[in-house]
C-alpha cells in the first residue's frame, strides 16, 4: 500500500540548524531541504488519521505502527517527459543530502541511475548523475512573543519555502502524475498538513511497483539512525569501523555523509525526541536491504536498490 502526498503549495521542511521566528537576535534564516523526515510524515499522517491522540514516550513506536504500519521513503515520482534528454518514463527523485534531488529512471529490468550528458568542458564527453536543485520561494516575516501574543520589535526572520509544482514544471513536460510518495500500511485520500507552518497537500492512494533491480548498490531515502551507544569518535575511520545491523560500514559504504538528525517533536510532551548520528539521504550502500539502521520500522533508513553504468567506483565522491 503507498500514498502519494502532492503538495498544492511551497513547503518548508527543516532539518538542522536554528531557526524559529521566536528566537531572539535581529535575523534568523531558516532553508528547506527538498523532502520531509519521515518523523515529519509519521506526524503529518497520525494527526490526520488519529487527530490529536496523545502519544506516550515508552509506547510512541507501537502506537505509531499500529496506526501506520510499516513505513517506507520518501521519494519524489514523477511520470511524464524529462526535458534534459527529452525521454518520457516514470522518474524516481530522491533526496542527495544537502538541497538536491537525484534522478533516477523507473524501467522493466528496474531502477536506473539517470545520466546525461556533461556541458562541453575540454572535450570530456563522460555522462555525469542528472541532479535537480529545486526552486525555491523565499518568506521575509515578523519574529512573534508567543507569551504576549505579539509582534517584537526589530526581530525578523526570513525562510526559503520548496516550490514543488514550480520544480516539476521546470524539469519535467507532459506530466501526468507527480507527488511525494511513501509506502504505509495506512489507507488515507484526502487533505493533511505537513512540514512548517503547517502546509496543504492532497492525498490519493497509489501503489508504486518498483522491479527489483540488479547489481549491488541501493541508495538511501531517508537518514539511516546509527546507534546512540556508539563511542567516541575522533576520526571518520572510528565511524567507518561500527557496526550496522551486521554489517561494517567501512565494508558497505560506497559514498555517504554523515551527519546528526533530530527525530522529531512529540506535542504531548511538549519535548524534542533523541538526536542520532546517521548516514544521511543519497549515500550509496552495497547491500540490497530495504531498510538498515535504528527506528527502521518507522522509516528510518529506507533503501532504493538501483543500478548504475559506473558501479560503486563511479559514485564514491558522491
Amino acid at each position: 500500500m503507498g500514498l502519494l502526498i502532492k503538495p498544492v503549495e511551497p513547503m518548508f521542511f527543516r532539518w538542522s540548524g536554528e531557526y524559529s521566528p521566536n528566537f531572539s537576535g535581529p535575523m534568523n534564516k531558516g532553508v528547506s531541504e527538498p523532502l520531509p523526515l519521515m518523523s515529519t510524515i509519521a506526524g503529518a499522517l497520525y494527526k490526520a488519521v488519529k487527530g490529536l491522540d496523545p502519544l506516550k514516550p515508552s509506547e510512541e513506536v507501537e502506537q505509531f505502527k499500529g496506526v501506520l504500519g510499516e513505513l517506507w521513503g520518501p521519494l519524489i515520482y514523477v511520470k511524464g517527459k524529462r526535458k534534459k534528454g527529452g525521454n518520457k518514463g516514470e522518474y524516481l527523485l530522491v533526496h542527495q543530502y544537502p538541497g538536491k534531488l537525484l534522478v533516477l529512471r523507473l524501467e522493466e529490468s528496474g531502477v536506473v541511475l539517470n545520466r546525461i550528458k556533461k556541458e562541453e568542458k575540454g572535450g570530456d564527453d563522460e555522462n555525469e548523475a542528472d541532479e535537480i536543485i529545486p526552486k525555491q520561494v523565499s518568506k521575509i516575516g515578523v519574529g512573534r512573543d508567543l507569551a504576549k501574543r505579539s509582534a517584537m520589535d526589530h526581530l525578523l526572520y526570513s525562510s526559503q519555502f520548496v516550490d514543488f509544482y514550480a520544480t516539476i514544471r521546470s524539469e519535467f513536460e507532459n506530466v501526468e502524475k507527480w507527488g511525494i510518495y511513501v509506502e504505509t500500511g495506512v489507507k488515507y485520500e484526502g487533505v493533511l498538513e505537513l512540514g512548517g507552518e503547517g502546509r496543504l497537500a492532497k492525498v490519493e492512494k497509489f501503489d508504486l511497483k518498483i522491479p527489483e533491480s540488479r547489481g549491488e548498490l541501493s541508495i538511501l531515502l531517508s537518514p539511516a539512525l546509527l546507534s546512540v551507544g556508539c563511542g567516541k569518535w575522533v576520526l571518520i575511520d572510528d565511524i567507518l569501523n561500527e557496526k550496522v545491523e551486521n554489517y561494517t560500514l567501512k565494508d558497505i559504504v560506497c559514498g555517504a555523509k554523515i551527519g546528526v538528525i533530530g527525530t522529531g517533536f512529540n506535542t504531548s510532551m511538549r519535548a524534542r525526541r533523541p538526536l542520532y548520528p546517521a548516514l544521511m539521504p543519497g549515500s550509496i550502500l552495497k547491500v540490497r536491504d530495504r531498510k538498515i539502521g535504528e527506528l527502521k520500522e518507522l522509516g528510518w533508513g529506507s533503501l532504493l536498490g538501483f543500478s548504475d553504468e559506473n558501479g560503486c567506483e563511479g559514485n564514491r565522491s558522491r
